[in-house]
């Protein structure tokens, strides 16, 4: 698995919406939802759910999010 996707899919659950989470990296809204997508088809499963208002994580996104921020977290540590 991708840092680079895991850490994508946190920027949206944390901004609650994929433009400001976009943004945010510096990229577009399309390339960020790419990301996520990849990442919902390594998983099998979809990991956020969109909406006009936003974006919210299913049960297995919150799970993906909690532990991709604890390997995000050692990693940095790691560095």
């Amino acid at each position: 698995m991708d840092l680079l996707l895991v850490r994508s899919l946190m920027s949206a659950a944390e901004h609650g919406a994929i433009t400001l989470a976009a943004s945010h990296l510096g990229l577009t809204q399309p390339a960020l939802s790419r990301r996520i997508q990849l990442l919902e088809v390594h998983f099998g499963e979809t990991l956020l759910v969109r909406s006009r208002k936003g974006g919210s994580l299913t049960e297995m996104g919150r799970l993906v999010d909690a532990e991709g921020r604890a390997m995000v977290d050692r990693w940095e540590r790691l560095e």
